[in-house]
């Protein structure tokens, strides 16, 4: 298993940490504010 930190660019769903999959790949995200009303995710790829 391999463990890739990056930040993606979403929009904003709340401020908690929640698991998605896409593309076969699963990812980790909690949202971070970076900038005025920028909205991030925070992510890390398990695959």
């Amino acid at each position: 298993m391999n463990l890739h930190f990056y930040v993606n660019d979403t929009l904003s769903y709340g401020n908690y940490i929640y698991l998605s999959n896409k593309e076969l790949k699963s990812f980790f995200c909690v949202q971070t504010i970076t900038g005025s009303n920028e909205n991030k995710k925070r992510c890390i790829d398990i695959h």
